[in-house]
C-alpha cells in the first residue's frame, strides 16, 4: 500500500516538472549518487582544457588554468578547480571524497537544487530496503539452523559433531541468503 502511494505522489510530483529548469549536475545526483558529480565535473574542466590527468591517473591543474583566474560559471566545476588549485600538487579523483571543503559546496549546491523541485521528487533513501535485506538475511540464518540443528543427537555427541554441524549449517545458509537476498535486491522496486 505504502509503495501505491509513493508511486501516486512521484508521478503527480513528476507531473509539474515541465515548469522546473532540471540543472545537469543535479539531474546526474539524483540519478545516481553524489559522488557521481565529481567525475561529471572533472570531465567539463578536463574538456575545457583547465586540468589533465597524468599517465598514472593524477589529475593536475594546466599552465593555462594556473595562469589566468578562469573558472567555470557553473558553482560544482568551479569547486572543483578551486580545490585542485588549493591542493597545488596532482591527486587522484577518489580523494575528493575526504575534501571536506569540495563536498561541502557541492552538496550545498545540490541541497539548493533539491529545494527547486517538487517535494516528493527529492533525492531519498529506500530505508525499507535495507531493513527487509537484513531480516531475509538473518531469517535464512534462522531456518539452517533450525535445519541442520533440530535433532538432538547433536548435542549429545560431544563437540566434534557440533563443530562439523555448524560448518553445514554456515554452507546452508550461504546457499539459502545469497541467491535469495539477490533475487530479492532485483525485484525490489525502484522509484522511477
Amino acid at each position: 500500500m505504502l509503495w501505491w502511494i509513493r508511486d501516486r505522489a512521484d508521478r503527480a510530483a513528476a507531473a509539474g516538472l515541465d515548469t522546473v529548469d532540471i540543472d545537469p549536475y543535479h539531474a546526474v545526483a539524483t540519478a545516481r549518487r553524489p559522488s557521481r558529480v565529481d567525475r561529471a565535473a572533472a570531465a567539463e574542466l578536463l574538456r575545457a582544457g583547465l586540468i589533465r590527468i597524468r599517465d598514472d591517473g593524477m589529475m593536475e591543474v594546466t599552465d593555462r588554468a594556473q595562469e589566468s583566474a578562469t573558472a567555470p560559471g557553473h558553482p560544482v566545476p568551479a569547486a572543483l578547480l578551486a580545490t585542485l588549485r588549493r591542493q597545488g600538487e596532482p591527486f587522484p579523483l577518489s580523494r575528493l571524497y575526504w575534501e571536506s571543503g569540495y563536498t561541502r559546496q557541492r552538496d550545498a549546491f545540490l541541497r539548493a537544487e533539491d529545494l527547486k523541485v517538487p517535494r516528493w521528487s527529492l533525492r531519498t533513501r529506500d530505508s525499507i530496503a535495507g531493513a527487509a535485506f537484513d531480516t531475509l538475511i538473518l531469517f535464512t540464518l534462522w531456518i539452517s539452523v533450525q535445519v541442520v540443528f533440530l535433532r538432538q543427537e547433536y548435542w549429545t555427541s560431544g563437540v566434534g559433531p557440533i563443530v562439523v554441524g555448524a560448518g553445514c549449517c554456515l554452507v546452508l545458509w550461504a546457499l539459502m541468503a545469497v541467491p535469495l537476498v539477490w533475487l530479492a535486491e532485483r525485484c525490489w522496486p525502484k522509484r522511477p
